[in-house]
């Protein structure tokens, strides 16, 4: 992890993800905090039942998808991945769950918002896409979907000032 993860997590302990956003200037935190990353599974039909599985933490920019669901874990190998997210919850989700190691059921749908360079190997599978998707699909229920996004450049993080 980079400097920034543990300034983050250090931030995230005096202040709310709000203030942070309102002082920092660094694109970063904006990506890192920013409400508006939700929107990129706002889509999917989840109902009440729902169990669902995100694989990578990403600064829990996505638990507001647990929400109405029954379910939502989080399954990232990196200690400081999961007490950023640790930190932004607080005691506000009792449906959500933080995962360093793989979880033991199956979902409704597994998600991956982001891929970074890197991260496959983090999951103790190839640098390969297609191996990834398998091992990810290893934690869906018969019927379920599994629901990845590609970075682009008009994504979010461009948007917000990241270099190409």
């Amino acid at each position: 992890m980079n400097e920034f993860i543990y300034d983050l997590i250090e931030k995230l302990e005096e202040k709310d993800p709000r203030e942070i956003l309102a002082e920092e200037t660094d694109p970063e935190y904006y990506y890192a905090l920013s409400e508006a990353r939700e929107d990129l599974f706002e889509w999917l039909p989840l109902r009440q039942d729902s169990e669902v599985l995100m694989i990578g933490a990403e600064y829990g920019a996505f638990c507001g998808l647990a929400e109405g669901i029954k379910a939502f874990d989080i399954f990232d190998p990196s200690e400081n991945a999961i007490a950023v997210v640790r930190r932004r919850l607080g005691d506000r989700a009792d449906n959500i769950g933080l995962f360093k190691n793989e979880p033991k059921k199956l979902y409704d749908a597994v998600l991956i918002p982001f891929i970074r360079e890197g991260m496959l190997s983090s999951y103790g599978v190839s640098s390969e896409l297609e191996p990834f998707l398998e091992y990810c699909s290893r934690f869906l229920k018969k019927d379920g979907c599994l629901v990845f996004a590609a970075d682009n450049s008009d994504s979010l993080r461009y948007f917000a000032g990241k270099e190409k």
